[in-house]
Order: structure tokens, then C-alpha cells, then sequence
């Protein structure tokens, strides 16, 4: 407001904790200099509306005039699409297959008509209209829970998602439609499912991730949920984006080996970097094809990895936990050509503008490039 007036008209909400800052905002507000919307956190009942274990982790994504929202949690996902300048709700689309979902959607311009944004969840990849909110195409075959964010070349789509070690290929497993299994597990005759009555190890080992309302029992939604969950494979995948309808034949392959939970997909120089959750192990497999190309750990640097590998001037950076800097060269292979170690926590991503790389650790934010 005082600073950086130019970026005001970029920003569409801010948030305030503190009772002086709130203070502050609230006067500014009656006096019309406050420029956009800022919540009172604590004040806000948005703060209990939310229901995912894990907390919300996916980004609002502006489209034109209208700021597009996912709230996959446990129970009534849905999506969310409001006016950019107003918060006017202009659509609210359920999204029901989804669970605990954490993914940004990517914008895609089809060949005619609105534009569209892509939005990995629970077992599918949906395609909505931005300006309506409709729903236009979809693909089957993601994991039962998505975390990464996807990356869309031309009319190219990659993604990859892990649910659990069960969802591993090789390990599914098949469980009984609902009825079936009230007939057979059913003692107390309540038309529910409580843990007692699992005689499969796995189901009573899975029952409080899969009981999604906390009540103990598993409804015939929850059972469902459970059977498509214990279905899925962990995978990553390139897909042709656009159509109508059910377009799950768009496929063009799957990985399955070593995939990430939160590390995002990078694609550079014709290959998918698939970056490890921990140990350091990287692999990288076709872009086209999605034939292994290379697999190996990342010199010194066996750690955990929340950021996303990202590249830039023919170089690859890869952050862990623990704050080491791994970059690798174009045509080096897994050979790291320089580390750096900043000895704090990280968790954000790299990010890479104009001629600079911007870096957060716990502590501080470093830029790297030329004055």
C-alpha cells in the first residue's frame, strides 16, 4: 500500500494475525485505502472449515478474472471459483472420488472454447472449464492420494502420484463390494463396518485412514473409497491432454518404479526427473517413452526432499531437507557439478527468474546471479 503500490493490483487477498496489524487493516479499511481483501485469521470461521488430516497444501491458480481453489479433504471435496476482484462465488463443483488431496492445478488452453484447468485427485485427473466450473474430460488411474503438481508441454501431461507402499505394483488387492461384505463381516448387524469385524490384516491396519468421518464405523462411501484405494498403483504417468468425456485410453505410459509422494515432476531435455522422497535416489526416464534412462543417489546428498527439482541455463537444482544444493549439468548424467550446503531446514522449492535463482531456507531467502 505504501512501498509497492504497483503490485496491489496483483494481489487478490492477504491474510493478518496479529492484533495490531488487524488494527491497523480494520482502519484502513474505513477509511477505503485498503486496496484488497485481508482475513483476520483468528476471526475467520474459514480457519475450521477444513477437513483434511494433513492440513490444505494446494494454491489458489488466477485464470483471467476468476481465482480457481481446490478443497480436496476427507469428506465433501470440491472445487471452488470465485470472482478475481470480488470473491463473488461463481461456481462450487463437488468433486466426490477425491480424498486428502494436496495438488495445484495447471492451466490449459484448448484448441476452441474456455479455458480449462487441470486438477490431479484421488484416483482422477479432471479437466473443468474455468469460466463455468463444468467438468469436460477426465482420466482414470492416478493414485488414491495426490500430492505433486503436474506438468503440461503443448498437448502433454505429466504426472505422478504414490498412495502408500501397498499401492506399490503387485500389491492391490481386491475387497467385496459393499453388500458382500456387510453379509460376510457384519456380526453386530448394524449395516456398518468397525474394525473388530476386519479379518483381513491389511484392512484393520488401514481402518483409520479409510474411516474418513472419525466415527469408528465405515459407511458404504467409505468401504468404496477403501476399494478403489487398495486398486490404485503408484505411478507416474504422460498423458494427451483434451477431449470430452472419459478419455482414460489418452494414456501414453506408466512408470512405476521408486515414485515420488511430494517431490513435483520436472521435464528437461527430453527426460522426467523423478526426484525420491528420501536417500537421495534420483531417476530419470523418457519424456516420450517413459523407458528408464538412469537411476542412482545424488553424491553426498542422501536426505530427505520436499522441493521440487527445477532447471535452468542447462543446469538441474535439487534442494534437501537438511539445505544441500545439488546441481547437475546438461549431458553429466547423475554427476553432481557443484554442491552447497546452507545447514537449515528447507522445504521450498527453488525459484528461477530471469538470470536469478531465489532460495528459502528456514531462516533466511538467498538470491543467486549476476548484480
Amino acid at each position: 500500500h505504501s512501498k509497492r503500490k504497483a503490485d496491489a493490483d496483483r494481489i487478490i487477498a492477504s491474510m493478518e494475525e496479529t492484533t495490531t496489524g488487524v488494527i491497523r487493516l480494520r482502519a484502513m479499511e474505513n477509511n477505503k485505502t485498503l486496496r484488497f481483501p485481508v482475513v483476520a485469521v483468528n476471526d475467520a470461521d474459514c480457519k475450521h472449515s477444513f477437513d483434511n488430516r494433513y492440513g490444505m497444501a494446494a494454491s489458489p491458480v488466477i485464470i483471467d478474472d476468476v481465482v480457481v481453489l481446490p478443497c480436496d479433504q476427507q469428506r465433501n471435496s470440491y472445487v471452488l471459483g470465485v470472482a478475481k476482484r470480488t470473491g463473488e462465488e461463481l461456481w462450487r463443483v463437488a468433486r466426490p472420488a477425491a480424498v486428502s488431496g494436496h495438488c495445484t492445478p495447471v492451466v490449459y488452453e484448448p484448441p476452441a472454447g474456455n479455458k480449462q484447468f487441470i486438477l490431479p485427485g484421488s484416483f482422477l485427473l479432471d479437466a473443468y472449464d474455468a469460466k463455468t466450473g463444468e467438468r469436460v474430460w477426465w482420466i482414470n488411474g492416478l493414485a488414491s492420494e495426490m500430492k505433486s503438481v503436474p506438468v503440461l508441454i503443448g498437448d502433454t501431461l505429466w504426472i505422478h502420484g504414490f498412495g502408500t507402499p501397498q499401492n506399490n505394483r503387485g500389491g492391490q488387492f481386491d475387497i467385496p463390494e459393499f453388500d458382500q461384505a456387510l453379509e460376510e463381516l457384519d456380526k453386530n448387524e448394524d449395516a456398518l463396518l468397525d474394525r473388530s469385524e476386519m479379518t483381513d490384516e491389511r484392512l484393520r491396519q488401514a481402518f483409520s485412514s479409510e474411516d474418513l468421518d472419525r466415527s469408528g464405523t465405515l459407511d458404504a462411501r467409505e468401504w468404496g473409497l477403501s476399494r478403489a484405494s487398495f486398486a490404485s498403483v503408484n505411478s507416474a504417468m504422460a498423458v494427451k491432454v483434451g477431449g470430452e468425456g472419459d478419455m482414460s485410453a489418452n494414456i501414453l505410459w506408466q512408470y512405476y518404479r521408486s515414485i515420488p509422494q511430494l517431490p513435483s515432476p520436472l521435464i528437461f531435455d527430453g527426460a522426467y526427473y523423478l526426484l525420491a522422497d528420501s536417500g537421495g535416489l534420483l531417476a530419470t526416464v523418457s519424456a516420450e517413452t517413459g523407458a528408464l534412462v538412469e537411476r542412482g543417489r545424488l553424491g553426498n546428498a542422501v536426505d530427505n526432499y520436499f522441493a521440487s527439482p527445477v532447471a535452468g541455463d542447462g543446469k538441474v537444482y535439487i534442494l534437501s531437507e537438511s539445505g544441500i544444493l545439488t546441481v547437475l549439468g546438461r549431458g553429466k548424467g547423475l554427476e553432481p557439478v557443484h554442491t552447497a550446503e546452507f545447514g537449515e531446514l528447507c522445504y521450498a522449492t527453488p525459484a528461477l527468474l530471469d538470470s536469478s535463482v531465489w532460495l528459502r531456507t528456514h531462516g533466511h531467502l538467498y538470491r543467486f546471479g549476476e548484480r
